[in-house]
């Protein structure tokens, strides 16, 4: 939605900035799993790109976060078994059972 008054060539511009963005993660991304980096590599290039904390989560729901975040994280513990860090059960199960993330359960590729 444009808010205000803009040229076309101007919000052409700006659209493609957008696109540029997001091929840039794309290419970071594509190139990391070709080289088969880790899904913690992954993370930290995510999080790079979005300034911000990128979380993620195994197959037992257990929330791993990337690792620029876990010097804040009161409840983020080391397992040793499983060589990660990882969210307390408590937050787990408040993650597992939120309908924003049930939501996501059901989509197919990025929706909006």
């Amino acid at each position: 939605m444009v808010t205000r008054s803009i040229s076309a060539l101007d919000l052409f511009n700006q659209v493609e900035e957008i696109f540029e963005y997001y091929r840039d993660l794309e290419r970071k991304v594509t190139q990391a799993l070709s080289s088969g980096e880790n899904i913690g590599r992954i993370v930290e290039i995510a999080s790079k790109h979005f300034h911000s904390t990128v979380f993620f989560h195994d197959e037992y729901y257990h929330i791993l976060a990337s690792t620029n975040f876990l010097q804040r994280a009161a409840n983020i513990q080391y397992n040793g078994r499983k060589g990660v860090y990882v969210q307390d059960a408590d937050v787990i199960n408040q993650f597992r059972t939120s309908a924003s993330y049930q939501a996501t359960l059901s989509t197919h590729g990025g929706c909006l």
